[in-house]
Parts: C-alpha cells; structure tokens; sequence
C-alpha cells in the first residue's frame, strides 16, 4: 500500500505543464541554486588567480604571487553580504573611493588589493642589476654574460711560451770602483751593472753560476780565479769591451769558457792557466786582435785551441806551455804578427808533452822578440816557420828529443833568406840525425 504525505499547500503551485497541475515549490527554486553555486566557483577560481574583484585576505606579490596575511585558506570563502561589508569599511577608511567596478568589466589593472607590508620582497620596486624576472614568483636569475663565440677571432693560433730575455735598467748602471765577488750573496749588489770603471775579480770557490746579464764594458781588468765549482763564465752575456786584462786561472771545475763570445779585441793580455779541467776554448770564436799576451799554460786536458781561429795579431807575446793534451795549435792557422811596432813579442812553445808539429803557423810572419821552442816531448817538425822574414831577438830550439836538426837548419836557412834573424840561433838537446 502507498503511503502518502501531506503537506502544506503553499509548497506547490500551479504548473500547467505538470501532470495533475501542480508542482513542488522546491523544482521552482532550482535556478537561484544553480546560480548560487556557480556564483560561488567563480569567486573561488577568481581569487586565486589573483583577478577576482572581490577583496582577498591575501596580498598580491610581485608578478601575481600572493603574500600571506595569515589567514587560512578557509577564511576567504566569504558571501557576497560579508564582501559588501568589507568594501563600505574600506572606503570609510580611505575616505571618497571609487565605485567598484562592474565584475563583468573588471580588468587585471582595475583589480583592487590589500596593501603589502614595506617587509614584503617586491621585484616591481627593485633597482635593476641586470637579472632576468621569472613570471609568477620573486625568484631571480643572473643574465647570460658569456661572450659569443663569434666574437673569438677564428683560427687563432696560440702564442708559444717563449723565455723573455731581461730589459736593461734604464739609461744604464755605472758601478763605480773595482768590483769584487767573494761569496754568492755579493752578486745581488752587482746584477745590475751595465758598466763598471774598474776591475772585476770573481774570486769565489762557492759560487757555481753568475749571470751580468747588462753588463757591457769593464774599463780595467777582468779576472775569473780559485772557483772550485764553476764550470763555465756564460754570465757575460752581452760583454763587449774590457779594457784590461783577462784572466781565467786555477778554476779546476771549468769545463769551457763560453759568455765571451762579444769580445772581439782583449785590450790587455788574454791569460788562460791553470784550469786543469779545461778541454777547449769555446766561447772565444770573436776574438780577432789581442794588444798584450797571449798566455795558455798549464792547461793539462786542453785538447785544442781550434776557437782562436779568427786571431790575427797579438801585441805582446804568445806563450803555449805545460798542455800536456795539446796536439795541434790549427786555431792559430790566422795568425800573422807577434809583437808591436815598439818591439817585443816572443814566441815560446814549451813543454807540451803531446804536441807533434807547428805546421799550422805559415802565416806568421813577424816575429819582434824571440823564439824559444823547448822540452817538446813528441815534436817532429817546425816547417810551418819557414814564413818568418824576421825575428827580432833571439832563435832558440832545445830539448826537444825528436826534433832532427836537419829541420832546425831548413827553417834557419828560410828566414836568413829574407830579412833574417837579428839575435843568436842556439840549438842543442835535439835529435842527433846528421843526415838530412
């Protein structure tokens, strides 16, 4: 059996179109429902895009971002009547505002907001520094400054490290005085001498390298002495000029000389001894002219003197002695006069243990002092001074044990021929083979 349910009359009304007549009062308010609700999603979705005309609890940020007010979320589904409420108390505070505007004609620039705390991050009243903004958010980046690769130039080839040779002190270091280096630490007082009006002696057994490396004139002496651990003088490197002597003695550790490879003319004597060590004279290849002596002595493992090819005179005299290696003198294939034009200048050549010929002196030609050829333990033939036209002083040719006199006479009889010998020829303690 249907049960059945009364109720009041005035819950119906009239609907033609309604089997029986009439209808229920509640299908009659379904359209304010409806419009109700949608009403209310349009508010919500408004809101939170930050575009709703209607007052949030929520602040705006930077680029749309909203700032907490401290409100949950739950607070901001307010009615329209509440909405009302706040916007007359609004403009009650602010004084003549503007009439709100129209929903339906409402734009992003018209959209009214709460004030934002002075605290609150704002990118909009930032100073610029070259960030780029990222939409919906106070977050920054730095801008790209990475130059383009077009901007490097193509096919570059990279530059070599070379060494940089060092730069003069500017117009020059005058060292006044004599100079000398007796410890390492000395050189530091010194490096940076471009010309020193004195002598320079380096008298040190300590020291192991040296480096001049601007020094271009020595106005008096030059001396290299009783270094131990000193294998070469490469520390001159732009040396052009000594005034004086130079003297490289008693340096037992010197391999070779090299350093002095611009020095052209030695003004005083050039002196080399005692460097028992020593195997060549490389590094003196420039030398072309010696005013004073030219003294090599007592050098007991030099091999050659083949560097002094390029010497043409020597002022003073050429002494070659005690170089126990020694088996040629070629070097000296250049050399044309011993001695000055006021006189002087001998030749001695002694006591070389190995030495077998003087060949090697057919340009010689002058001699203003004397000859003294002694004590040669292996020396066969003098045949290379048959190109002497004078000798000064004396012509001297003893002890040596191989040396037949029959080329003593030869050579004799060659410069007696020209302008001859002005001294006395003294021969004894050769070999003693008559038949020539």
């Amino acid at each position: 059996m249907a049960h059945s349910v009364l109720y009041p009359s005035y819950w119906f009304y009239y609907n033609p179109y309604c089997p029986g007549g009439f209808s229920p009062m509640l299908f009659n308010l379904r359209p304010c429902i409806f419009s109700a609700l949608l009403l209310a999603c349009l508010s919500w979705n408004l809101s939170a895009c930050g575009t709703s005309a209607i007052p949030s609890s929520t602040a705006p940020g930077p680029a749309g971002s909203e700032v907490p007010n401290g409100s949950s979320p739950s607070d901001d589904t307010d009615t329209t009547e509440d909405t009302s409420n706040e916007i007359e108390d609004a403009e009650d505070a602010t004084g003549d505002a503007p009439d709100t505007p129209d929903e339906s004609e409402s734009t992003p620039d018209d959209i009214s907001s709460d004030p934002v705390d002075d605290s609150t991050d704002n990118n909009d009243d930032a100073d610029e520094d070259g960030t780029t903004e990222i939409p919906d958010g106070n977050q920054s980046v730095p801008e790209d400054t990475t130059p383009d690769d077009a901007d490097e130039p193509e096919n570059e080839i990279p530059e070599e490290d070379t060494p940089e040779e060092p730069l003069p002190p500017g117009n020059g270091v005058l060292c006044t005085g004599n100079v000398f280096i007796h410890s390492p630490s000395d050189m530091q007082y010194y490096e940076n001498c471009t010309e020193i009006d004195g002598n320079l002696t380096i008298d040190c057994p300590d020291l192991v390298d040296f480096t001049f490396a601007y020094l271009t004139t020595i106005q008096g002496n030059l001396t290299v002495q009783n270094s131990n651990s000193l294998f070469t003088i490469s520390g001159f490197n732009v040396l052009n000029h000594v005034g004086g002597n130079v003297t490289i003695h008693n340096n037992p550790g010197m391999i070779y000389i090299d350093g002095l490879d611009g020095l052209a003319t030695v003004n005083g004597n050039l002196i080399i001894a005692n460097n028992s060590n020593l195997a060549d004279l490389s590094g003196l290849e420039s030398i072309t002219a010696i005013e004073g002596d030219l003294r090599l002595e007592y050098n007991i493992n030099l091999k050659n003197i083949d560097s002094l090819d390029g010497l043409t005179s020597i002022g003073g005299n050429l002494n070659l002695s005690g170089n126990d290696l020694m088996q040629s003198i070629a070097g000296l294939a250049s050399l044309s006069s011993i001695g000055g034009d006021n006189g002087g200048g001998s030749l001695t050549v002694q006591a070389n243990k190995v030495l077998k010929h003087l060949d090697s002196l057919t340009n010689l030609t002058q001699i203003r002092g004397n000859v003294n050829i002694s004590s040669n333990q292996e020396l066969i033939s003098t045949y290379g001074l048959r190109f002497l036209t004078h000798v000064a002083g004396n012509y001297a040719v003893t002890d040596n044990p191989i040396l037949s006199r029959c080329d003593i006479d030869y050579v004799v009889e060659a410069i007696n021929s020209a302008d001859g010998i002005d001294g006395q020829i003294v021969r004894f303690g050769n070999a003693s083979i008559d038949d020539c």
